[in-house]
């Protein structure tokens, strides 16, 4: 049996939905350690794919062929001239926007796009299999580790090849297939009765050997199970089944957000954190036109009007004095918000909201005129000494491009539980694109 015949049949719902559904732009990634792990079951990312439109190509090749059954080869040779037209491809200088550093890296090219449709399609079939083995382990309730002949095959992955277990077993939690960059093995499910592994012929062949992993990017540190690639060490298909999951009571939802939320279950709200270091409340600003607060906010965040930032998620946007100006749909300032002076006092605070947002919705809202919008929530909860303890900064995206819309404290000042009510009715909504570690 090869694990490729996986590609050549009809690929399970599950494993399209996967692929299909995931928020392209919602993010990127400059390095491929930079998105880890369960972030992937919402955002579609490629390292040093920077750019929306790239991203838009890469992920609709993939659907297009997980759909239909495209060859891998079908897939480089129809994505190649797209990407090439657009720049994408060979060698070129780029910054990384976490270190500023700027040198030569590679973008598109076969081995690349060999690489990114064996990863991505693996994954996503991988969220099929899980979902298939669940609803049978009645009848099937044992899974079964195989390693694909190769001819320099990794070791730990040999050794592993038998490995029969109950579908519960912690094994199943880090080892399930695929666990690296080409890796090949795959399981199957057996009936009652099959022969179980014995805890000590686990050990005997290293499944719970383990060593330690940092992450140079983000500072993360975990321990990896040997012969399993970092980023691979979790099981894909019972994350996803996870992050279904629904709340224990019915969550209401504005009523212009398309879609379900991503993750179903909204994740806790964190503990609120203490005022940065250099942040400050600015009760000075109340009587302050858009200006003088915008420029609290500027000085706070480092960047002016109509410059780019690049946010926690690797994604710029542009910031300016219309996040406290009312503006029509077009994006015309016509005069200052409403209650402007009762959010002024927090430029800072919303500074530091945009600069180290606790979590990042990405949803598509709809307008009174049946047009919609893509909207970029950043959400934090920070102590403000007046009570205060939710902070948001919004984003619409036009014509490609992320527009500072607005930037305030949600709820009732010195009411903590409403507060965090209306940031979860109003802006908690979408896709969780990004949550601060």
């Amino acid at each position: 049996m090869s694990g490729v015949i996986e590609f050549q049949a009809r690929p399970p719902a599950q494993a399209v939905d996967y692929l299909e559904n995931k928020v392209v732009g919602g993010r990127f990634s400059f390095d491929w350690r930079d998105v880890q792990r369960e972030e992937h079951l919402v955002s579609f990312v490629v390292a040093k794919a920077m750019t929306r439109d790239i991203l838009v190509d890469i992920h609709a090749g993939l659907v297009e062929a997980i759909k239909t059954g495209k060859s891998r080869e079908q897939f480089i040779q129809e994505l190649t001239p797209l990407l090439q037209a657009k720049g994408w491809w060979g060698k070129a200088l780029a910054t990384d926007p976490a270190t500023g550093e700027t040198r030569p890296v590679q973008l598109g090219s076969p081995r690349r796009l060999r690489t990114i449709f064996e990863t991505n399609m693996r994954m996503a079939h991988a969220v099929g299999r899980w979902d298939r083995f669940m609803a049978s382990a009645s009848t099937r309730p044992f899974l079964t580790y195989h390693h694909t002949p190769r001819e320099h095959p990794r070791l730990e992955h040999l050794a592993w090849d038998g490995i029969t277990l109950p579908i519960g077993h912690q094994f199943w939690k880090t080892h399930f297939t695929p666990n690296g960059f080409g890796c090949m093995c795959f399981i199957t499910s057996e009936r009652a009765g099959a022969a179980v592994t014995s805890e000590e012929e686990l050990g005997r062949v290293g499944a719970y050997d383990t060593r330690t992993w940092t992450n140079k990017r983000t500072g993360e540190t975990r321990e990896v199970p040997e012969g399993v690639d970092p980023g691979f060490d979790y099981n894909v298909g019972e994350a996803r089944l996870a992050s279904f999951v629904p709340p224990a009571s019915p969550e209401r939802q504005r009523p212009y957000v398309q879609g379900e939320r991503m993750p179903r279950a909204l994740p806790n709200v964190r503990q609120a954190r203490s005022l940065p270091t250099g942040v400050r409340l600015r009760p000075d600003l109340g009587g302050a036109e858009p200006q003088a607060v915008f420029e609290a906010f500027s000085k706070a965040l480092g960047k002016g009007e109509g410059e780019v930032f690049t946010d926690a998620a690797q994604v710029p946007v542009v910031v300016g004095r219309r996040m406290f100006e009312r503006h029509t749909a077009a994006g015309a300032s016509v005069a200052a918000k409403e209650h402007l002076a009762g959010r002024a006092a927090y430029a800072e605070i919303l500074a530091a909201t945009l600069k180290d947002p606790d979590e990042i919705w990405h949803s598509i809202q709809s307008r009174s005129d049946g047009t919609s919008v893509f909207v970029r929530n950043y959400v934090s909860w920070i102590k403000s000494p007046d009570g205060r303890e939710a902070f948001v900064v919004s984003f619409h995206e036009r014509e490609g491009v992320w527009w500072g819309a607005t930037a305030y404290p949600p709820g009732n000042r010195g009411k903590a539980k409403d507060q965090r009510t209306q940031t979860d009715v109003g802006f908690r909504v979408g896709a969780l694109v990004y949550a601060r570690k």
